[in-house]
């Protein structure tokens, strides 16, 4: 729920297996660790989705009310 936006998303393969980035936007006014623990959870139910998820890798921005 705290996940406002997705800014973008890329797949890509790395031999055996495929590497994820994504980058989302979450409230601006969230502390560094509750950010830290969005990403841990984006990377966890990335990963629980594709065995072959090996790494997710997750850029996150600052949104606020009002943006699209």
């Amino acid at each position: 729920p705290e996940v406002k936006r997705i800014d973008r998303i890329r797949g890509r393969d790395h031999g055996h297996y495929f590497i994820v980035d994504v980058r989302v936007g979450l409230p601006g006014a969230l502390s560094i660790q509750a950010g830290h623990d969005v990403s841990r959870e984006i990377k966890r139910l990335v990963k629980e989705k594709n065995s072959r998820i090996e790494e997710v890798l997750v850029h996150i921005n600052p949104w606020y009310e009002g943006e699209s």
